[in-house]
């Protein structure tokens, strides 16, 4: 029993560092999705690969907010939509994501009758959030 407890306890050991090696610093594939809430428009960008993201304890991609903001100012300087909701759907697996996206583009063209505008990945990039700590 005590090298059963024992052996459980070293494997422990080995695998966290491995799984927290696995999930920091690694990429993921994003887009963006943003809509007015007064308006028959949703607006969406390509699926991107980000480079170099960090994922919280929970497997939940850290600076969600700050993604979804810029893909917001995007939306708004671009087309004028100041009040567009915006948020960000994310994955580690590239064709999850792909499925995703032509769901939400088919759901958004078909199930509600919306007009699509779709930005071209040339005009806008998601970039890693990178932080300054020596300030």
């Amino acid at each position: 029993m005590k090298k059963l407890i024992i052996g459980l306890i070293l494997c422990t050991m080995v695998l966290t560092p491995s799984m927290a090696k696995k999930n920091n610093g690694s990429k993921v594939y994003v887009f963006g999705v943003a809509q007015m809430l007064t308006d028959t428009v949703c607006y969406m960008s390509s699926v991107q690969e980000l480079d170099g993201v960090t994922f919280s304890k929970d497997g939940l991609l850290n600076d969600r907010a700050f993604y979804s903001a810029t893909f917001s100012q995007y939306v708004a300087a671009k087309y004028g939509a100041e009040h567009a909701v915006a948020s960000l759907q994310y994955s580690t697996n590239l064709r999850k994501i792909k499925d995703l996206y032509v769901r939400l583009r088919s759901k958004t063209l078909i199930g509600r009758k919306q007009k699509l505008v779709e930005g071209p990945a040339a005009d806008f990039q998601f970039k890693a959030r990178v932080y300054d700590y020596d300030k």
